[in-house]
């Protein structure tokens, strides 16, 4: 798989340093080099951290709470959550591979033997069979390779943040009990749950400790996402701003023929679809992560019996506060005002680089 992918790299690089002149020409094969880049870079930096991926899993697996443990209303409101994310994944993997049929079926219908990618080799390989084997790496590397793995680590991406989301509004509804008369059932399906046999303290006690144990788990999970994901947070904004730069330039120039310009108009809305995917379940982590501590105050904390209650909310509350976000490289938060600044920064490159190629 990454020998297919630096093949390719290997051709478009000698296309882009041997066409430097033709700004259609290198800019088309800078795109494609970007989005090969980017495959080998997130599928090198997942399999680094493969050990880190497979704990988180293995948390949301085993330790994250069920959906349905306050009640039908909030389960059917995740479960409608998860539908939209899931939608959305398979629209944009079944987008990835009618885009990708396109780009590779598109040179079988010109009058010239070409390639799907512009790429330069060493050897000569417009003879058969050779151009069938290339041709053969490129489809390969497209169709299988880099949908699958954009798309695979995308969506792994994704649904950890809403795994994430959907505990911290578990969490917020469960905490929010403190004090309430569901509280005594609650703790008797976290009990259940946890398999741990009923402790002698006071229940109020117990059901706080175990929602403070579960905002501890939440936190170190966030941790882990981080390391795992904020570097290719980071290579993600860069390849979006490349893609958008480059490919709204193209868009705007008039010696474009319909099918290339076609095949821009695809490509560069996939980057903004992926750079938005990313930046809104972030969002969303985010936003719940926030939300905690007024539910935290909101509760009926003042009606238990447990006597330093009103110490340990204080200090509950001041850690929920603090908020963890998930960051590209922790130099930029993954937000909504991330992704508005990122296709900002995109189409005043695409200013720059029109205004010095127009002199």
């Amino acid at each position: 798989m990454m020998s297919c992918c630096l093949f390719v790299e290997y051709g478009l690089f000698n296309f882009i340093a041997g066409n430097l002149t033709d700004f259609n020409e290198s800019f088309i094969a800078v795109t494609s080099f970007s989005t090969t880049l980017q495959v080998i870079i997130k599928v090198s930096v997942l399999h680094y951290y493969s050990g880190s991926v497979k704990n988180i899993l293995d948390v949301i697996l085993y330790k994250f709470w069920p959906s349905d443990l306050v009640g039908k209303k909030l389960a059917k409101s995740l479960k409608r959550s998860y539908h939209v994310l899931l939608s959305g994944i398979m629209f944009v993997y079944y987008s990835g591979l009618c885009f990708s049929v396109i780009f590779i079926l598109t040179p079988l219908i010109k009058a010239v033997r070409q390639t799907p990618y512009n790429v330069i080799y060493n050897f000569d390989y417009n003879q058969s069979p050779v151009f069938e084997t290339v041709y053969l790496i490129q489809c390969i590397t497209n169709f299988y390779v880099i949908v699958n793995a954009v798309c695979g680590v995308d969506g792994l991406f994704m649904a950890v943040c809403y795994n994430i989301s959907a505990q911290y509004r578990l969490l917020q509804k469960v905490v929010s009990k403190l004090g309430a008369e569901e509280m005594k059932g609650l703790n008797n399906k976290l009990t259940l749950l946890q398999n741990t046999q009923p402790s002698n303290c006071e229940e109020e006690k117990q059901f706080f400790v175990r929602c403070i144990k579960h905002h501890c788990l939440l936190l170190r999970t966030m941790q882990k996402v981080e390391k795992v994901f904020s570097l290719l947070g980071f290579f993600q904004l860069g390849f979006s701003v490349v893609a958008i730069c480059l490919s709204s330039f193209l868009l705007t120039r008039e010696d474009v023929e319909l099918g290339r310009l076609t095949n821009i108009v695809i490509f560069i809305s996939g980057h903004i679809i992926q750079l938005f995917c990313y930046c809104s379940v972030a969002n969303e982590v985010d936003f719940q992560m926030n939300e905690l501590a007024q539910h935290v105050f909101a509760s009926f904390w003042y009606q238990t019996d447990y006597v330093k209650i009103k110490e340990d909310i204080t200090f509950v509350l001041k850690k929920s506060q603090e908020v963890r976000k998930l960051t590209a490289l922790k130099l930029f938060p993954l937000n909504y005002a991330t992704f508005i600044q990122v296709l900002r920064m995109s189409f005043s490159f695409h200013t720059l680089l029109s205004s010095i190629t127009q002199k």
